[in-house]
């Protein structure tokens, strides 16, 4: 399934170049005064818009496959007179390929997307990084309801590809070559490696799994 990936190293970099102003404006803002809420999407259009065509390859990529060109978009709907439509609501969109755009139904406020809930201020990389996510999500439903069902192997349906891709970020053991190689890794390929390691795990599954059977039987029982 394809995927946009984000280069972090280059992402670091827009952040305190050519997103610097917007950067601090997010800095600026309290996510939970409501009173911002049209502000905060004036900027996120305005930092999607700041992923120019040109620099883009730099920053987005498909994941597995680097002959792929990515482009993504923000706007909001207007009618012929110019009188914005959809309520207001900033639609994000995605290009992949000579594939024609994708586009979300559009949010209204920047929690709808996959912020940190601990804090309520975020900087421009990580409202970046949301973004993409969301993005992510809406290719993969998409692709759910255009490409005809096949039977997923069993460990496959165990793993979350994004979560182990994510370990590129989070697992400090891992090299430079390490992380490059786990963040290019497709859901086919994370699959593949499932099952592959399947055998040397699937005794100490089945034992933890008949142990938690055993624990909710006794519970249940009380």
């Amino acid at each position: 399934m394809l995927q946009i990936g984000v280069n972090r190293q280059a992402l670091a970099e827009r952040v305190t170049t050519t997103w610097s102003e917007i950067n601090d404006c997010f800095l600026a803002v309290d996510l939970d005064n409501r009173e911002t809420r049209d502000h905060t999407l004036d900027l996120l259009r305005d930092l999607i818009a700041g992923t120019d065509a040109d620099h883009e390859s730099e920053l987005l990529y498909v994941v597995g496959d680097s002959t792929k060109r990515v482009q993504i978009f923000a706007d909001f709907q207007c009618d012929g007179e110019g009188f914005l439509t959809n309520d207001g609501h900033l639609c994000l969109s995605v290009m992949i390929g000579p594939a024609p755009p994708i586009m979300d139904p559009g949010i209204d406020d920047l929690r709808e997307l996959r912020l940190p809930t601990d804090t309520g201020q975020v900087d421009a990389a990580v409202v970046f990084t949301a973004a993409v996510d969301r993005l992510n999500e809406l290719i993969r439903r998409t692709t759910a309801v255009l490409t005809p069902q096949t039977a997923e192997s069993f460990p496959s349906r165990l793993i979350d590809p994004v979560i182990v891709r994510g370990e590129a970020d989070d697992n400090p053991d891992l090299t430079g070559e390490q992380r490059r190689r786990l963040r290019a890794a497709s859901d086919d390929d994370i699959a593949d490696a499932a099952l592959d390691c399947w055998e040397s795990v699937e005794g100490d599954f089945y034992s933890l799994h008949d142990e938690l059977q055993s624990a909710i039987v006794a519970r249940l029982t009380i």
